[in-house]
């Protein structure tokens, strides 16, 4: 509650570098705020009251570098109603990239919007900034384009125009690297759109050849793959007859893939 104190008696250190780790759950519901006090470097840092925050230190040969009173967490009343309310954040994986989304309400008086990643969980950095719409309730996407594979971590910090900041919970997500493969969703063809999804092939241009059961022509076209993923429409005749089509890829060094399309 407002004004409480939680003490930490440190020991068995020597002189050397440390960290201390917080991890603090719903803390945020009870309308206070907290902050870590170094009693030796008379310094505080701000609490994550609902999620991690750490604290680097060193211990020197001076009694208050290791004194077992030297860190503490203070409470006290939060200054006044926050600027916006997280109703939610979720990340996932879109082909190669990570989408992450965070809905607001209550939203007033903001200046925008800090994505904090890491591939850790402790250690996180601002990978994007997003401007505030300040509409009351709001929806929010930033699109991760260098995804790491293994574990991608993610937190949305707040920033409002007087600079007071508040953090969400941390969302992550996995990443693998899917086998090279060439396809076409859906099959048979649906509402006259064919997707051609390109997974982990190299980048380059690709041409593209739609043959009838007849073996004519019906369509050819030429589209450009970046690195990892990519997905390219293909728009369907309808008048065209039903029955099966052959679909031929022909990559970068020359290799023809066929795949066959129902209609």
């Amino acid at each position: 509650v407002e004004t409480d104190t939680i003490f930490y008696k440190l020991t068995t250190v020597r002189v050397q570098k440390y960290r201390y780790e917080y991890i603090a759950s719903g803390l945020d519901q009870f309308g206070v705020e907290g902050f870590i006090e170094d009693t030796y470097l008379k310094t505080k840092t701000p609490l994550n009251m609902d999620g991690r925050t750490t604290v680097d230190f060193n211990i020197v040969n001076i009694a208050g570098s290791y004194a077992s009173n030297r860190f503490r967490i203070v409470f006290k009343a939060a200054a006044g109603p926050l600027p916006v309310t997280f109703v939610s954040v979720k990340a996932e994986q879109k082909d190669a990239d990570v989408e992450v989304e965070w809905k607001v309400e209550n939203e007033s008086n903001m200046k925008q919007y800090e994505v904090e990643k890491s591939i850790d969980g402790t250690n996180f950095a601002i990978a994007g900034k997003v401007s505030a719409m300040n509409n009351g309730a709001a929806v929010y996407t930033w699109l991760d384009q260098k995804a790491n594979d293994g574990w991608n971590y993610y937190r949305i910090r707040s920033v409002d125009i007087n600079g007071k900041t508040q953090l969400t919970s941390v969302v992550k997500v996995l990443i693998t690297k899917a086998k090279p493969a060439i396809s076409v969703f859906p099959n048979p063809i649906v509402e006259g759109v064919l997707n051609l999804h390109l997974i982990n092939q190299p980048a380059g241009k690709y041409g593209l050849r739609l043959l009838n059961p007849l073996g004519q022509v019906i369509l050819a076209k030429q589209i450009t793959h970046g690195d990892d993923n990519s997905t390219e429409k293909i728009k369907w005749d309808y008048k065209l007859a039903h029955g099966t089509y052959q679909l031929e890829i022909t990559k970068p060094d020359g290799g023809i893939s066929v795949i066959m399309v129902m209609y």
